[in-house]
């Protein structure tokens, strides 16, 4: 299904010894708890952890992410910089490569099939040269898609029922969503999927 605000918008609850109680305002995302968890114990953050610890929003800065991208592995790609959501979505009969150590499905591992066609090798930077597998996954929209890209103002329509059509802002949106994935690593299949 699409990634509405009511299925991704996690709230965020967080009681720590000497900070006021009260609501922050701030664009976090999962991938922040463990280097927050690390900074309360001193712990050294690698720089390959693409989370930042949310100590200052703790402390009350409202500075954190101009956006955050989220989704399911081989479907859309979703970004939202706390104003709008944008829903890319994958071309039709696109790629997407499945890089693992554990070639494992949704329910069972993959096929015989699946793992004959499966390239070994070193294809990701931040794989740190461990040698991994890569194999073709057929990109795949969700369910009842429409064919073209999905943005809401957020904002103003928080049940997100009436898409805005606007291509300066939709050109922006992806530019921010390159941005993102570029600074991630992503691997070169994910920007020809997704036409970027």
């Amino acid at each position: 299904m699409f990634d509405y605000q009511k299925l991704v918008h996690i709230p965020l609850i967080v009681s720590q010894p000497g900070i006021d109680d009260g609501r922050r305002q701030a664009l976090t995302a999962t991938m922040d708890l463990m280097p927050t968890v690390m900074d309360w114990f001193d712990a050294k953050i690698h720089a390959h952890v693409h989370g930042r610890s949310l100590q200052h929003v703790l402390d009350g800065s409202a500075d954190h992410h101009d956006a955050v991208l989220y989704g399911y592995f081989g479907k859309d790609i979703n970004l939202t910089d706390g104003q709008y959501t944008y829903c890319r979505q994958a071309i039709v009969d696109s790629t997407v490569h499945h890089h693992t150590l554990m070639p494992v499905g949704f329910s069972d591992f993959e096929g015989r099939e699946k793992l004959a066609s499966a390239e070994l090798g070193v294809f990701l930077e931040n794989a740190h040269d461990v040698t991994h597998l890569r194999f073709p996954v057929k990109s795949r929209r969700h369910r009842d898609a429409v064919d073209s890209n999905l943005i809401y103002d957020i904002q103003t329509d928080p049940q997100q029922q009436s898409l805005v059509k606007d291509d300066a802002l939709e050109a922006r949106l992806a530019q921010q969503m390159r941005s993102l994935l570029k600074r991630f690593d992503a691997p070169p299949c994910q920007y020809e999927r997704m036409g970027l």
